[in-house]
């Protein structure tokens, strides 16, 4: 079924040319209009977990509904436009070739002994107070972050797109990798457990939790098979993985990471500073390999081909089911 080739065809073009900077993006696009949606509910309705609801339930009610119905509108204009549209919009949804940057700019930082700069990249994408960390922890965060978003940022919009694909064809795939995506925005905005977004984003983080715990399992392994062609170890993954999912805060969170420290036979997690308070985590796989700045070249190399591995699983799945 030619049309199952815009999952594909998606993460191809992600891959070949990445996430593009420009105020259009229909995700930042998305992070604006639940800033406006945060501002409105908070004066209406006050800062609790009612008002966070309706925050949650207004921006998936809308984003949505909104996107199936312009992939809707291309479809009665001329279905190879529709086709196109929809590859377009599900590539917005993965960022493979944004987390490879992201990392190997890290790791070009701390090959050239640049330890400041590479503290500048990495805390670009985690959350932790990078200012304190030295090179074994700038690896361990990168490598860190590779793993974690390598669910919720490639393997669950993937899956999410595949199954409205199966259950509703090419708006369907477009309409429920957008409520993916805008469960991940508003968690990734909302979801935080400080003073102000403690009880507002509840709903947001919760949905998140559940929308990933699926795909954030199945990944597991995806993760392990992704391993064997590189000469990892398949079964350190899903031994590490299955083991040290649970020492993590996140529900989800864990399975990525474990397999990922399983797979390249490291230990990631523990002591983790947090706007200077320090939070006491349990460490995450064995050290068999010490973490050095090739492993984040490695853990690159099994985000991508766990990335090509779910891109064919999906498109193999809903081609055969379709």
């Amino acid at each position: 079924m030619m049309d199952a080739m815009i999952i594909p065809a998606a993460v191809m073009l992600d891959l070949l040319v990445g996430d593009p900077r420009f105020a259009l993006h229909p995700v930042r696009l998305i992070g604006n209009l639940i800033g406006i949606i945060e501002r409105a509910c908070r004066t209406i309705t006050g800062d609790g977990y009612c008002s966070g609801l309706l925050c949650t339930f207004i921006s998936l009610l809308t984003v949505s509904p909104f996107v199936t119905g312009i992939v809707i509108a291309a479809e009665a204009f001329d279905h190879r436009i529709a086709l196109a549209l929809s590859c377009v919009l599900i590539y917005f949804c993965i960022s493979a070739k944004d987390l490879w940057r992201h990392a190997m700019d890290v790791s070009r930082r701390l090959s050239e002994n640049d330890l400041h700069g590479a503290r500048e990249r990495v805390s670009m994408i985690v959350g932790r107070d990078t200012n304190i960390l030295n090179e074994h922890g700038v690896v361990r965060a990168c490598v860190e972050s590779v793993a974690e978003n390598s669910v919720d940022g490639i393997i669950s919009p993937i899956m999410f797109a595949a199954l409205g694909f199966y259950l509703f064809d090419l708006s369907g795939a477009v309409a429920v990798a957008y409520l993916f995506k805008t469960a991940s925005t508003l968690d990734s905005m909302i979801g935080y457990k400080n003073e102000k977004y403690l009880r507002f984003g509840w709903s947001a983080a919760r949905f998140d939790d559940v929308l990933n715990y699926i795909p954030a399992r199945i990944g597991l392994l995806l993760i392990s098979l992704a391993a064997i062609p590189l000469r990892q170890s398949f079964v350190g993954a899903l031994k590490i993985g299955w083991r040290d999912s649970g020492h993590h805060s996140s529900p989800n969170s864990g399975y990525p990471e474990a397999a990922f420290a399983g797979a390249l036979r490291v230990r990631i997690g523990g002591p983790t500073c947090y706007k200077g308070v320090w939070a006491d985590y349990p460490y995450i796989g064995e050290d068999t390999v010490t973490l050095a700045v090739d492993t984040i070249y490695k853990s690159c190399m099994l985000m991508l081909f766990s990335t090509i591995l779910t891109c064919a699983s999906c498109t193999a799945i809903v081609s055969l089911l379709k």
